[in-house]
């Protein structure tokens, strides 16, 4: 796997040759106010995941924890449209009430 998959984006490291849209906002959250914590304290598997689908064309997320805190890449964004602009960092229940109970069914039996 590349190296550059393993950098730390958090921390100016500019493994993103143009950094995306998800990128910046997923670098300009506050997860230190989240259940997620900062990023420099996520797990190398989370982290890992989260450049996966930053680098992927297609749409992908990644949810986080028991809440499902969703981090999603530019492609997901685009799909979801204006509507879920505000997803970055929420409960996966939160940002698409119309599924909650199979989004919290599938997170009570991971």
């Amino acid at each position: 796997m590349p190296e550059h998959l393993f950098a730390r984006f958090s921390e100016g490291h500019d493994e993103f040759a143009n950094p995306s849209v998800m990128v910046r906002n997923i670098r300009a959250f506050d997860w230190s106010r989240s259940s997620a914590g900062p990023i420099y304290i996520w797990p190398e598997e989370l982290k890992s995941a989260v450049r996966l689908i930053l680098l992927s064309a297609a749409p992908m997320a990644v949810l986080i924890g028991r809440e499902g805190l969703v981090v999603q890449n530019d492609a997901l964004q685009e799909m979801l449209g204006e509507r879920y602009a505000t997803a970055l960092g929420q409960p996966i229940t939160k940002a698409l009430p119309v599924a909650a109970s199979f989004f919290r069914d599938a997170i009570s039996s991971c």
